[in-house]
């Protein structure tokens, strides 16, 4: 018959397997899968504890093993994720502040074109009329 610590070491050796397989297929989501990042470092703790726990007691640790691997491969898959997200962010952040100066910018070149514009048609408007000229320098 199996000791206490034996069987408490297989269940958290199938539940570190059970929340590997889970945070895999999660982390292979694309745009949610870095959400699975904590939940595959759990499962990797839970294997490991079974496998030492049944390494102790002379069993074989399989199940344990299998949980490893998959929470290893969901922790690579988590932080490929979470990197491809961050880049993805990053990008959109440079281009809104693109965006933004390129208005600032355009705003700025119409404010100097309006006001140039207008000054031309207000010179324009003093030399064809010589009272208004007149008129001009007597307010100055």
């Amino acid at each position: 018959m199996a000791s206490k610590h034996t069987i408490s070491a297989r269940i958290i050796a199938i539940i570190g397997l059970v929340i590997a397989l889970l945070s895999l297929l999660v982390s292979l989501i694309p745009c949610i899968g870095y959400y699975a990042l904590v939940p595959s470092v759990i499962s990797v703790i839970c294997s490991i504890v079974g496998i030492i726990y049944l390494k102790k007691a002379g069993k074989t640790a399989s199940v344990a093993v299998v949980g490893v691997l998959l929470g290893a491969m969901a922790v690579a898959s988590a932080i490929y994720q979470y990197i491809e997200f961050k880049a993805v962010f990053d990008a959109k952040t440079r281009l809104e502040n693109t965006v933004v100066d390129m208005e600032q910018k355009a705003k700025q070149k119409v404010k100097e074109v309006v006001i140039d514009y207008t000054k031309e048609k207000i010179d324009d408007y003093l030399k064809d009329d010589d009272t208004l000229k007149k008129q001009a320098k007597k307010s100055k």
